[in-house]
């Protein structure tokens, strides 16, 4: 990481740091970024590492717990750190699971794994295109009609001849279904948690007046642990967000996504303690008049 000067005008600000420009390559979304520069930030400059809890970084950064998880597991997927499950030592001396200790990679070692990522994803498209142009000459195709094309290249025909004439700006278009080019890559990171870990879907019911709850929260899993074989597991679950959703409606809360907050977060952290997996949890809350 080079040091640069700082902006006009920031020149006398003490507590900040350099964020190096080489994160934009990585096409992470924002919510990715803003934790990484909240473990860049608390990190031992040494040794790259801090254990700040995910409730902590939720609460600095405004975001729910479920959605730091999700990505600060994108930024391990992008080889930009490393977490390791840590345990604590009550003065009861019960053993529990502690926060997470975050490594930072250094910079320069993950570009150099990207490029050569890269380079090798390259590597193996070109020699598939040679492959493809080879079993075409053998097939009998002059080998002045074979074009071997990159995404983009224009093939032009012009009297009965063809020849590469330009290059036009090109990207990923993925077809879904009957649709075309309307999956992006939220859609696509969703898809890869519920196949990951499964969904688990709370549902409820609330009196419209009073928030009174009448029926529930009764939960449904899919992909996520068979449910005959993990009653406990339900049952225990289903206790945990009972009472966090009872401390809750006993504060008098009336908005629903700060239910629906309590709930999920409730539930991802009774599943994390119990399975160390984090499925997608959505709660569902039904009102009626009583």
């Amino acid at each position: 990481m080079r040091r640069t000067k700082p902006p006009v005008g920031w020149e006398h600000v003490k507590n900040c740091f350099p964020v190096p420009n080489e994160l934009l390559d990585f096409d992470l979304p924002g919510g990715s970024i803003a934790v990484y520069i909240f473990l860049l930030r608390h990190a031992d400059r040494r040794t790259g590492q801090c254990h700040p809890s995910t409730a902590t970084m939720a609460k600095n950064l405004h975001y729910c717990r479920n959605t730091v998880a999700s990505y600060v597991r994108l930024l391990e997927e992008r080889g930009l750190i490393v977490t390791e499950h840590t345990k604590i030592i009550t003065k009861n001396g019960i053993k529990k699971n502690g926060s997470l200790l975050y490594t930072i990679i250094p910079l320069q070692k993950v570009m150099e794994q990207h490029y050569e990522h890269q380079f090798n994803a390259l590597e193996r498209t070109t020699e598939r295109r040679k492959a493809q142009a080879k079993l075409a000459e053998e097939l009998g195709i002059p080998k002045d009609h074979i074009f071997i094309l990159q995404s983009g290249d224009v093939l032009e025909f012009n009297d009965g001849e063809a020849k590469v004439s330009g290059k036009v700006p090109v990207g990923d278009i993925l077809v879904d279904g009957l649709g075309v080019g309307d999956v992006g890559n939220v859609v696509l990171r969703d898809r890869q948690h519920l196949a990951e870990d499964g969904i688990i879907i709370v549902v409820l019911t609330l009196e419209r007046r009073t928030n009174r709850l009448l029926a529930g929260p009764d939960i449904v899993s899919r992909g996520f642990v068979y449910v005959r074989e993990s009653e406990e597991l339900m049952d225990d679950a289903r206790k945990a967000v009972s009472e966090a959703l009872e401390k809750c409606l006993k504060g008098r809360h009336t908005d629903w996504n700060k239910i629906k907050l309590v709930i999920r977060d409730a539930m991802n952290d009774y599943i994390w303690k119990k399975t160390k997996r984090r499925p997608m949890v959505i709660p569902i809350i039904m009102d009626v008049d009583v």
